[in-house]
């Protein structure tokens, strides 16, 4: 089925309210706070799931809008990946964009947007995870009220839509992403390794790494970055050790990983850190 059938049929189904602004969505939260959000619905169709009454967010022009300022951009949830692509592929982090060329085949990124991709229920995509590395924020919004929470405390109370992403535009000069298994949809047998950094004048600026297994389990090693962040460049083997040793000390890297994803997991951020 193409992505337009698939659209078309969805709005003209009885019981698909579309609303064509925000504060008719709000309004229609306020009344039911328990109403299910249709964007893309490439989720829904992954897992064959219908429902009989929902709203569709395909008219609301106001999230789908992308403000660019100099030093961040805001963008609406509900575009959709293959559109912020396009649009920002010239201002855009790097790796964010590289996270949106893998967010599965080009119909899926037609209509997925990343509002939806950020709030999947049943875990975390990878670019979730960048975004997060990249420290973005969201603006949830319900009737009357707004509020702007980091992408890894997201918490939408019943009646609450994610309308906003705020992604800051600071340039980084190092950075990767690797993807290990099928990142989408979530499997049982995946990792996904991101790390980025910014290097001045031989000095490690800033240092980020995050890894994700089987789209579930979140490994951040915040206080191992915090202690390298400052250090001339190359590392020391003491450096390298400091950081290895946070990942290999996790729970979730021993519970979660065959040696075979250790391996995996180690190597990369080992490799990444010795090209800064």
């Amino acid at each position: 089925m193409s992505g337009r059938t698939s659209r078309a049929s969805a709005i003209s189904t009885p019981g698909v309210l579309t609303p064509q602004a925000l504060g008719d969505v709000l309004q229609l939260l306020r009344r039911d706070p328990e109403l299910p959000l249709w964007a893309g619905g490439t989720w829904w169709m992954d897992r064959g799931e219908h429902r009989s009454r929902l709203v569709a967010l395909h008219g609301v022009s106001e999230l789908k809008r992308v403000v660019r300022s100099d030093i961040r951009v805001d963008v609406g949830a509900a575009i959709p990946i293959a559109r912020l692509r396009e649009v920002g592929s010239h201002f855009l982090p790097e790796p964010l964009v590289a996270a949106m060329d893998r967010m599965g085949p080009p119909p899926v990124r037609n209509l997925a947007t990343i509002g939806g991709a950020i709030c999947v229920p049943e875990g975390t995509l990878p670019i979730a995870v960048v975004l997060q590395l990249l420290e973005a924020k969201v603006e949830l919004r319900r009737f009357g009220h707004s509020r702007w929470v980091p992408i890894s405390k997201i918490d939408l109370a019943p009646g609450e839509l994610l309308t906003r992403v705020r992604i800051p535009l600071r340039t980084r000069t190092n950075w990767m992403l690797h993807q290990f298994g099928f990142a989408y949809p979530i499997t049982s047998s995946s990792l996904t390794v991101v790390a980025t950094a910014s290097v001045e004048k031989d000095n490690l600026e800033e240092f980020h790494a995050a890894f994700l297994i089987d789209g579930i389990h979140l490994i951040r090693l915040r206080e191992a970055e915090s202690e390298i962040v400052g250090r001339s460049l190359p590392l020391t083997e003491r450096d390298l050790r400091t950081v290895l040793g946070a990942l290999e000390n996790e729970p979730l890297y021993g519970k979660h990983l065959d040696n075979l994803g250790r391996w995996r997991a180690s190597s990369t951020l080992r490799q990444f850190l010795r090209t800064l």
